[in-house]
């Protein structure tokens, strides 16, 4: 067996027990508790929702199309598939602090945007030896639609339309200050280690 497909096999197990992991939460927060990231709650002890608010979702547009996305990054991302769980994790936890930290006014967020903008950015980040040229447009791309999205410049009432809410896109961004915060604690991880 070659290496490609031994790489699809383990490639092959890790996405569909992500997905079904995110669809039993969001069965969960559809039908028992409302597993979001809410302000009130949080303040109450419910720490969880710090993360659970990133892996569910308002209605099925929303959940499929982030999950059609986090699949084909997942499917980009040739590291180790322990590394991407890690970093996916991480992602979540980082990201619903700083959307409860530094984004008073979102009492109520659910959604996985904020970390795949962040996995997005890691992704690229994790070949920009072997594609330079597409990594720094592919960077030059994500910052300029944060960018963007901050002056409310980026069009997004066809996407609050299809989701049932407005887009947080305070969690986009923290979910690229998340990635940055990854990829420098990986970068001197790493080096450290080669020393």
């Amino acid at each position: 067996m070659n290496y490609l497909a031994l790489y699809s096999v383990k490639f092959g197990r890790s996405i569909p027990l992500l997905l079904l992991a995110l669809s039993i939460l969001q069965l969960v927060h559809i039908n028992v508790l409302d597993l979001a990231l809410i302000r009130s709650a949080v303040d109450r002890g419910e720490w969880w929702r710090l993360v659970s608010g990133q892996w569910v979702h308002s209605n099925a547009y929303h959940f499929f199309s982030n999950c059609l996305v986090l699949a084909c990054l997942i499917y980009l991302d040739r590291r180790a598939v322990t590394r991407k769980m890690v970093e996916f994790i991480s992602l979540s936890g980082l990201c619903g602090a700083a959307v409860y930290l530094f984004c008073p006014a979102l009492d109520y967020y659910l959604g996985l945007s904020g970390v795949l903008h962040g996995y997005l950015l890691l992704v690229l980040l994790s070949i920009r030896q072997e594609k330079p040229l597409f990594v720094y447009v592919g960077i030059v791309v994500v910052l300029a639609k944060i960018a963007l999205e901050q002056f409310d410049l980026y069009p997004r009432a066809a996407t609050e339309e299809l989701i049932g809410l407005r887009v947080a896109i305070e969690a986009h961004l923290a979910g690229v200050i998340a990635a940055g915060i990854i990829f420098s604690l990986e970068y001197l991880y790493f080096s450290y280690k080669r020393r």
